[in-house]
């Protein structure tokens, strides 16, 4: 039986361990898979079909149900940019799931566009709001 322990990871720990899984299930479905450094926050996968198609896949993890976001001005809505969310549940299976970014042209309850006015602490950011309530929203973006 395997164990689904992540209490004892840190934060770049847990990340990293998300990219691991994600990696794994496009090679594991015929992928060609390459890491791409972005930023300190965001893990990359440049993911290639044998036909040429080629998606950029964000990859953010949370181990509790929590609000997490990609910077606009880092993650534009273009139909090759993927979201790539990993819910690591204590004790749980990895629940992995895959967001086309233009889904975020119809923000809902789940996806959020928020715009913070001037004078702004943040920025422009594509927001999912992870909670209980919200999974079956999420459902449909499940990598099977």
């Amino acid at each position: 039986m395997e164990r689904y322990n992540y209490k004892g990871l840190n934060g770049p720990e847990l990340n990293e361990k998300a990219k691991e899984m994600f990696e794994s299930e496009f090679k594991r479905t015929g992928f060609i898979v390459n890491r791409v450094k972005w930023n300190y926050r965001t893990i990359s996968l440049l993911v290639s079909s044998d036909k040429g198609i080629r998606h950029l896949v964000h990859i953010r993890s949370v181990r509790d149900y929590n609000y997490i976001y990609f910077k606009k001005k880092e993650f534009p809505l273009r139909p090759t940019w993927l979201a790539g969310v990993a819910l690591l549940f204590e004790g749980q299976k990895p629940q992995l799931y895959l967001i086309p970014s233009k889904e975020w042209g119809k923000p809902n309850s789940l996806l959020k566009d928020r715009n913070y006015p001037p004078p702004r602490k943040s920025d422009p950011e594509w927001g999912i709001n992870l909670t209980k309530k919200n999974m079956p929203l999420l459902a449909q973006f499940a990598l099977h």
